[in-house]
């Protein structure tokens, strides 16, 4: 099915840098990228660390696969709990 999607600039920019670093197609990354989240599943990091969908509202990995944390001017700050930050640790041995 065809649809049109209007993205942020930036958004789209970074997309576009990421699928020609994976050397696919913008549409098969964002055909990825909705499979995984209807899924309830995000990619694996480097270092093996996934986020939940639940985690990934208030982080991102890094490219070294690392969590930051999120922080939207715009948008309702999002609650970053002691268990999110206690299960990253667990699974980072930090």
């Amino acid at each position: 099915m065809k649809t049109t999607v209007e993205l942020p600039d930036a958004l789209f920019r970074r997309a576009k840098i990421l699928a020609a670093r994976r050397g696919t197609t913008l549409r098969d990354l964002i055909v990825d990228g909705l499979q995984r989240v209807t899924d309830g599943t995000l990619p694996a990091s480097p270092g093996g660390l996934t986020l939940s969908v639940e985690e990934s509202a208030v982080a991102v990995l890094d490219s070294h696969g690392l969590p930051v944390l999120k922080r939207r001017a715009k948008s309702k700050p999002k609650v970053v709990t002691a268990a999110l930050v206690d299960r990253l640790r667990d699974e980072l041995s930090v």
